[in-house]
């Protein structure tokens, strides 16, 4: 009889590795994207597998530790949480696929690295940068490793005091404004900011990416916040950005199909289409996360500790009166 070997991990334990190689996944699939990077594309499928076994593990722990009806429930949140997770990893691999399949995204690839948020990919080429920690890397740049390629070698999540080798690839992710601090400490190279020649139209197709992304990113940290505090309001307000987006994406069709006799790139329409069902996907991933809230299921205790594990923390500051912010 075939006796399935789970990994000497926890629930909790499980958890946490799903939700950071998610994270780190869709940092992976982003930058293959727009560096037309396949070896990242394809490590960020990979994980879409890995995600999908520690997933099956987790179903197996939380079946075997459910002794009554209360803790089953909040059992079984914890794999509603796991199984969202889930969506985020395939919408990921999604963006990935686009550069496996060369998909053309055109201008867009280039006005993704405008984005708030970015993942960018340098070669250690500096002597000041080379026998540095990933610590020390961090605190420089201001942007946070999430992978090293070391010849065939990939390290994801990389520990704080691992020292980082001349000719490694680092992926790194972080704002915006941040990126020429760290290509010029590791590689020396200054990122490249020419006139982005584009239409109209276009540039309209590029806000709508760039809204939908920001929404997405927003709703999952709401709802991660919600999941930690048991704040329905939170919760509610996931549900209607979640709305949002689909209010927004039926714009953007109906906003496609007047304007597409007017476009020359409708391969790059293709590919951005894709990328926005991806992000799609991770806000409707965000809205089930809240659900279990707006149920009045409370894992604020282990949603906690897992926070508290995983590699990106979550916090809450009050802006004080007559904050510039």
């Amino acid at each position: 009889m075939y006796k399935i070997k789970a990994p000497n991990l926890s629930l909790k334990d499980l958890l946490v590795k799903i939700k950071d190689l998610a994270e780190i996944q869709l940092d992976l699939a982003y930058t293959s994207v727009i560096y037309e990077d396949r070896e990242a594309a394809e490590q960020a499928i990979k994980l879409e597998d890995k995600i999908t076994e520690y997933l099956g593990y987790a179903i197996i722990r939380a079946v075997m530790a459910g002794k009554d009806i209360e803790l089953a429930e909040k059992l079984l949140a914890l794999i509603r949480f796991a199984g969202a997770l889930e969506i985020i990893s395939n919408a990921a691999a999604d963006i990935a696929r686009l550069t496996i399949e060369k998909v053309s995204l055109g201008v867009f690839r280039d006005l993704l690295m405008q984005a708030d948020e970015v993942t960018i990919r340098a070669r250690v080429l500096r002597k000041e940068a080379e026998g540095k920690s990933v610590e020390e890397i961090e605190n420089i740049t201001g942007m946070r490793i999430v992978a090293i390629k070391r010849r065939k070698k990939w390290i994801l999540n990389p520990p704080s005091e691992l020292k980082v080798w001349r000719e490694d690839i680092v992926y790194l992710s972080g704002p915006e404004e941040r990126i020429n601090c760290a290509l010029v400490f590791i590689s020396g190279e200054e990122r490249s900011r020419g006139a982005i020649n584009i239409s109209e139209h276009m540039k309209n197709f590029f806000d709508f990416l760039i809204s939908m992304k920001y929404i997405a990113e927003t709703s999952l940290a709401l709802s991660y916040y919600a999941l930690l505090t048991g704040d329905k309001s939170l919760a509610k307000e996931v549900e209607h950005l979640e709305q949002w987006v689909d209010y927004m994406r039926d714009i953007l069709d109906v906003y496609a199909l007047k304007m597409s006799r007017h476009f020359d790139e409708v391969d790059a329409l293709r590919g951005f289409f894709r990328l926005i069902d991806a992000t799609e996907e991770i806000t409707d991933a965000a809205y089930r996360l809240s659900q279990i809230v707006l149920k009045g299921i409370d894992v604020s205790p282990i949603f906690q500790i897992i926070l508290d594990e995983s590699d990106e923390k979550l916090i809450s500051l009050e802006v004080a009166s007559g904050s510039p912010m």
